[in-house]
């Protein structure tokens, strides 16, 4: 489950400090400009970046592709204590004693169908910015705030953009992959006062970053594509009203298109935020509450594989 992990060890020994460049490959020295502080250390651990001084060492990247070379397969809580045994004998510092500023917990997902239809269903959640990104390997969508991002993206066609070789049982395979991104106040997020990579080895750490992953999945609201009921016998004024409003949201392109429209009049500035939430609120119970939206058969069938998916994930923690 953990991916990208961002560790600092404050105040190393002298002695530790001045072997780290030794350890690097391409290992250089940045000297900071106005000379106040001792220079540090720059350079890769395979594809891990460590920055080292007299005062800390920082260590960023995937542990996942550091331990197992790629992080398509599931890091496990043994193979995480596994890692960071060897990261910490490859640098010669007791990482176990590092504290964590940044964690990613994701799950590469094998489906029925290609992720981007599943991105469909994925809609807004609470505190969270909801946000498309068209980049070099497909669509990715986002839910973020300042704290936390929980990204959903085409796991396979990352790794054939970035040349990245596929193990043989997921060859040919839809690959969603569902990521949350800790990046900030992490010890807070996970109910701890300070939180440090030995820490992760405990069940109890184990089990609260599975839980923090599945909790931010359940929160998206999954909103399956909509028909509506042509035939209705209207009695009232307000079934006129859900009638015409079903047809136009339909016309629209259902309920994420019509939210987007209306992020884009607020980050305009045509709509504050007040009336961003509100109309926003308003849509989600057209959509709920209408006597006249239908979920589609392959709308519901497709929320239904990723609920039972990401259960599936956090079934097994060891």
């Amino acid at each position: 489950m953990i991916d990208t992990l961002h560790i600092y060890l404050p105040n190393p020994t002298h002695q530790e400090y001045s072997r780290i460049g030794s350890r690097l490959d391409h290992a250089q020295i940045q000297q900071d400009l106005n000379a106040q502080f001792p220079p540090s250390v720059l350079g890769q651990l395979g594809n891990l970046k460590v920055k080292a001084n007299p005062s800390k060492v920082s260590v960023k990247g995937s542990l996942s592709k550091f331990h197992l070379g790629d992080n398509l397969q599931r890091l496990t809580r043994k193979g995480t204590e596994e890692a960071l045994e060897h990261l910490s004998e490859k640098l010669s510092l007791p990482l176990v004693l590092s504290y964590i500023s940044r964690i990613d917990i994701g799950a590469t997902m094998v489906m029925q169908h290609q992720p981007q239809e599943y991105f469909a269903v994925l809609g807004e959640a609470p505190r969270l910015d909801r946000t498309t990104f068209n980049g070099p390997h497909g669509p990715t969508v986002y839910h973020r705030n300042n704290q936390r991002t929980f990204i959903s993206y085409d796991k396979r066609a990352e790794a054939m953009k970035k040349k990245q070789t596929i193990v043989p049982v997921l060859r040919g395979q839809n690959l969603l992959r569902l990521e949350l991104k800790l990046t900030q106040r992490v010890p807070r997020q996970l109910g701890r006062e300070r939180i440090q990579a030995g820490d992760l080895f405990e069940e109890e750490i184990w089990v609260s970053l599975l839980k923090n992953w599945y909790k931010q999945y359940r929160s998206i609201r999954k909103t399956p594509s909509l028909r509506f009921k042509e035939n209705l016998t209207m009695t009232n004024s307000k079934d006129l009203v859900h009638q015409l409003a079903g047809l136009g949201l339909q016309q629209i392109g259902g309920e994420q298109a019509i939210v987007d429209l209306l992020k884009a009049e607020r980050d305009c500035g045509r709509l504050d935020r007040q009336q961003f939430h509100r109309m926003r609120s308003k849509i989600m119970e057209l959509v709920s509450s209408s006597p006249l939206a239908i979920g589609t058969e392959e709308g519901r069938d497709l929320i239904d594989e990723l609920d039972s998916k990401a259960k599936r994930v956090i079934s097994s923690y060891r």
